[in-house]
């Protein structure tokens, strides 16, 4: 399942985090195309989380992360990123990447 947060409860959970969680805006194309992908992946991923935040909205996330650009999606392990992965991957890619980690 994918989760829809903010800064402030990203940064109440942050220090130990893991899962995926990706950065977008509203009015990126291509993160209106990622979406459905990640919300399928998240439905077949077992134990690992999926957030989503609004890159816009929550600027101080996108700056920790130095996301330049959207969507970037990262994938942390206990509050580091391990991989970052930037713009549209499909099912198959974008799962693929996750699982290795997990």
């Amino acid at each position: 399942m994918l989760h829809e947060i903010n800064k402030e409860l990203f940064e109440g959970m942050e220090t130990s985090f893991t899962g995926v969680l990706e950065l977008y805006t509203n009015s990126c194309p291509v993160c209106i195309q990622l979406k459905p992908v990640l919300e399928e992946v998240a439905n077949e991923v077992e134990n690992v989380k999926f957030y989503t935040i609004n890159a816009q909205e929550n600027m101080s996330v996108a700056r920790k992360y130095k996301v330049m650009s959207v969507p970037t999606t990262l994938i942390i392990k206990e509050g580091e990123v391990v991989e970052k992965i930037l713009g549209y991957k499909d099912k198959e890619e974008l799962k693929n990447m996750i699982l290795k980690h997990f």
